[in-house]
């Protein structure tokens, strides 16, 4: 295969080089590596080999929309004579020229995110034909088979001859997301329905009144790998690139004063007439223990958190160091910008949340500009950004998805890191819903390790005792968030 639209100063691994051969083999596939192994560039690549046979192919990729202005970023970067076009906050109007533009082969690459396609889906079934080449990034978007997302994905696979389905977390995640991307995308060695029966040990666990059944383990695995290994391509990092490790650091702070007044007023606020029970959401407690001034304003801008996390930052950081300081909450990233504004009003930073219209700006500023040291930023950076200038990462509030959580954490251990330490620097409240939240992803970091144990990195399997409730992750975090915020209350 030619390398005709690659740049020169564009080299690929071993490893991409391996992943384009199993492309050109398996006309729909996985692209399973590891989160910062270059699964875009491997795509974009076989796309060129697609172009360079047939001149009039065109691509359609699907991202998710943090991600759709960082794929024309990387075809500038690494190829020359492939045009493109994005669809990102454009009306519907826009969007039909764009489309035009692209079916009229005057780009050869239109890119889109998951939610323009479930809002664009039948405009694109005219627009697609055989020699399209579909690419779906982060294909655990559509994980769940009953999503309309899921039926939209399997309808358009089918109406051409080539796809991929990309994901760094696709092997070392659920196995079950792994049979529903295969079948979404046209593989159907496994179906959903023999997976579940054959592959999967179920038990009933009781949940207050309610009774449901879960995955309790997996098994016979090694036959479900035989059939279905031959259309994925999984590579792990350490097989091919050395990274430095990860270093883990708990740091606990005590509640701020007046705290236990504000959550008192919460469980009065979501106390049931009927029951008396009082049902707190889970997103208000984590923030109760980070930026509690976002639910009182008599509470104190710098919160202990907001302390420590500046702490850090200050007495830990080398000076050559950069920091990535992550919340889940647009609201507590704003706060915290607030609160750096007025105790480092010469710290230079960076966002990047829902709201960031520039996000690319925002990567450059970080990355080529030694002055910035800092980015702040919500789940919209945990995916498909190259942020590996930094080498640590500051955890405000956690997210009870370790999938996302080990997205996050990928986003510094990639190529082209040059740091020999990376830092995980986690900020719990003593005694709060953040030591609950931590044992629940640790519990389903171990459940990966169960699963797929050479995929798990030692440095993110923690010693602190786990639930039970929580061995297995097919079913339960609704039910997670649900207890933590019904015990809320009684503490």
């Amino acid at each position: 295969m030619a390398l005709k639209y690659l740049k020169d100063s564009t080299k690929l691994f071993s490893h991409q080089k391996g992943a384009l051969k199993h492309l050109d083999s398996k006309k729909k596939s996985i692209i399973a590596m590891d989160v910062g192994l270059g699964k875009t560039l491997t795509a974009l690549t076989m796309y060129g080999y697609i172009k360079n046979d047939n001149n009039t192919a065109r691509c359609l990729f699907v991202a998710i929309k943090s991600t759709t202005v960082q794929i024309p970023t990387d075809i500038d970067k690494f190829f020359t004579g492939i045009t493109y076009d994005y669809c990102y906050n454009n009306t519907p109007k826009q969007r039909d020229k764009k489309y035009e533009a692209w079916h009229n082969n005057e780009v050869d690459v239109i890119v889109i995110s998951y939610d323009t396609l479930r809002n664009d889906y039948k405009k694109l079934i005219n627009l697609l034909d055989e020699d399209t080449f579909i690419v779906f990034d982060e294909a655990t978007a559509f994980k769940n088979n009953e999503s309309i997302l899921f039926k939209n994905v399997s309808y358009l696979s089918n109406l051409v001859d080539r796809v991929v389905a990309m994901s760094g977390t696709v092997v070392n995640n659920k196995l079950l997301d792994k049979v529903v991307i295969a079948n979404a995308i046209g593989i159907n060695v496994v179906t959903i329905r023999q997976f579940r029966a054959k592959h999967c040990k179920w038990e009933t666990k009781n949940f207050g009144r309610t009774e449901v059944k879960v995955i309790s383990e997996y098994k016979d695995i090694s036959v479900f790998n035989k059939q279905i290994d031959p259309y994925v391509f999984s590579v792990k990092k350490s097989e091919v690139i050395d990274l430095p490790p990860f270093t883990t650091n708990i740091y606990i702070v005590d509640p701020d004063k007046g705290v236990a007044k504000v959550a008192k007023g919460l469980c009065e606020n979501y106390k049931d007439k009927e029951t008396g029970a009082s049902n707190v959401p889970l997103a208000y407690q984590q923030i109760l223990n980070t930026a509690p001034k976002l639910l009182d304003d008599t509470m104190p801008e710098l919160s202990n958190k907001f302390k420590e996390a500046i702490r850090i930052i200050e007495e830990e950081m080398e000076e050559h160091e950069k920091v990535i300081i992550f919340s889940p909450f647009k609201k507590v990233i704003n706060e915290f910008e607030l609160v750096m504004k007025l105790n480092m009003p010469k710290a230079l930073i960076t966002k990047i949340t829902g709201e960031t219209k520039d996000r690319q700006t925002e990567i450059d500023k970080f990355t080529n500009d030694d002055n910035y040291k800092m980015m702040l930023g919500t789940t919209a950076m945990a995916k498909g950004l190259n942020l590996q200038r930094a080498n640590r990462i500051i955890v405000l509030d956690q997210i009870i998805d370790a999938g996302m959580m080990i997205q996050l954490f990928g986003r510094i251990s990639r190529i082209g890191q040059k740091s020999k330490n990376l830092f995980i620097n986690y900020i719990f409240t003593r005694n709060t819903v953040d030591q609950i939240i931590y044992g629940v992803i640790q519990n389903q970091f171990a459940l990966k390790r169960k699963t797929d144990p050479d995929n798990m990195p030692d440095s993110l399997i923690d010693e602190m005792s786990i639930l039970d409730v929580f061995t297995q992750m097919e079913t339960t975090d609704a039910w997670v968030r649900k207890k933590i915020a019904n015990t809320f209350c009684q503490s």
